[in-house]
């Protein structure tokens, strides 16, 4: 879905912010690759404040996703 979204919004943001669980995975590593300087992927025991998300000094819109927490079993409510 991540991919999809940026796919289809090109030139909208101006940064990618990435919160994921298991940052290294093919995906991941395409995004970095071809996207470099305008993403960042975070551990989720360290994601980005949303202070320095707004400090952007490119001023453009920015998008945050945090990835692979709907799957976790400790997560999920009977």
């Amino acid at each position: 879905m991540v991919f999809h979204l940026v796919k289809n919004s090109p030139n909208v943001y101006s940064h990618l912010h990435i919160v994921a669980r298991n940052p290294d995975q093919e995906l991941y590593n395409y995004m970095k690759d071809k996207l470099a300087g305008y993403i960042t992927i975070y551990d989720p025991s360290e994601p980005p404040r949303v202070d320095d998300i707004q400090k952007d000094p490119r001023g453009g819109i920015q998008l945050v996703i945090i990835d692979d927490y709907s799957s976790d079993k400790k997560l999920q409510h009977d």
